[in-house]
């Protein structure tokens, strides 16, 4: 047996608008509200792995949340490592 620990990912679920001007529950805000929000479970609390349930508009919410949200918090985390 080997002594290398295997990767357990620890990810949360977050339902929400990625958006100015939305209202209600979860994760609610701008592009950089998410950033912020993400990076700070990332770098504060371990998460490594994040599954975004968007409240309505899905196909729009994720390619916002794929081609602006995760690359930002890609490069936050990277930032607050080093």
């Amino acid at each position: 047996m080997s002594d290398r620990r295997q990767h357990q990912p620890f990810g949360g679920s977050f339902v929400g608008l990625i958006g100015p001007g939305h209202r209600g529950s979860g994760l609610l805000g701008d592009v950089k509200s998410w950033i912020d929000a993400l990076a700070d479970y990332a770098v504060e609390l371990g998460l490594d792995t994040f599954i975004f349930w968007p409240k309505r508009d899905a196909l729009d919410q994720l390619e916002v949340f794929a081609s602006e949200v995760v690359p930002g918090v890609r490069q936050r985390v990277s930032e607050r490592r080093v």
